[in-house]
């Protein structure tokens, strides 16, 4: 009977700790996503409907896009037509900007890559005002990269988002035209008939040079049997 008791006593104390650890476990995980929603920090707003140019400075030159008629272009090659989509996405990751964390008052930028920014956007709107996006070094601890605007003393930790979205070329940005893609896979089953077309004709030459260098040799073996037999 105590046996039983105790037993009892046990699975009630093993079972109120499981209680407890659970609405404890759910209080703390609510804390902490408060916490992490009070640690978003609003590093840019803009409203990308009133962008109307887009400087680009990274690792594979400079671009300078310009808004005309409503369609972005290349501001020193007009003509070339661009993928209006990417270029959405950009002012999309660039329209807000949004961090998990920041330094106040940095006075060394080297050391976060800022110094010499990888990416730098210098976004204009339409009434003249211009704001530029220095982006750093990444950090591996935070998966995050460091983020400056303009010459302001606060370093900001951002997605990696806009890093991808300005990190490309001219060329990156440019309309991908089919038909030239359709040509050069043309050209190339083309190439690959004329190549197998080429081998079966080397394969039927070596077939009809062996065939005539067997028949000789049947010849010549014909003729010497012919004159073993005259001599005896």
């Amino acid at each position: 009977m105590k046996k039983q008791k105790m037993q009892l006593i046990i699975i009630l104390v093993l079972l109120a700790v499981f209680v407890i650890g659970y609405f404890g476990l759910k209080h703390y995980n609510r804390v902490q996503d408060d916490k992490a929603s009070k640690d978003t920090y609003n590093v840019l707003t803009l409203d990308k409907s009133a962008i109307t140019e887009m400087k680009i400075t990274n690792t594979n030159g400079d671009i300078d896009l310009v808004k005309k008629d409503n369609t972005w272009v290349l501001a020193s090659d007009e003509s070339q037509k661009l993928d209006q989509d990417t270029i959405s996405t950009m002012l999309e990751d660039v329209e807000k900007i949004t961090a998990n964390n920041k330094i106040d008052k940095v006075t060394d930028f080297d050391q976060y890559g800022l110094k010499t920014p990888s990416i730098t956007v210098t976004v204009t709107t339409s009434d003249g005002k211009q704001t530029v996006v220095n982006l750093g070094s990444y950090s591996e601890a935070a998966s995050r990269y460091y983020c400056r605007i303009g010459e302001d003393t606060t370093v900001y930790l951002v997605a990696s988002e806009i890093n991808t979205a300005f990190n490309k070329s001219s060329s990156d940005l440019a309309v991908k035209n089919s038909a030239d893609s359709s040509s050069s896979a043309s050209d190339g089953l083309v190439n690959s008939t004329i190549a197998g077309s080429d081998s079966t004709a080397a394969d039927t030459a070596a077939s009809t040079t062996a065939s005539a260098d067997a028949s000789s040799a049947s010849a010549v073996s014909d003729v010497a049997g012919s004159g073993a037999s005259s001599g005896n």
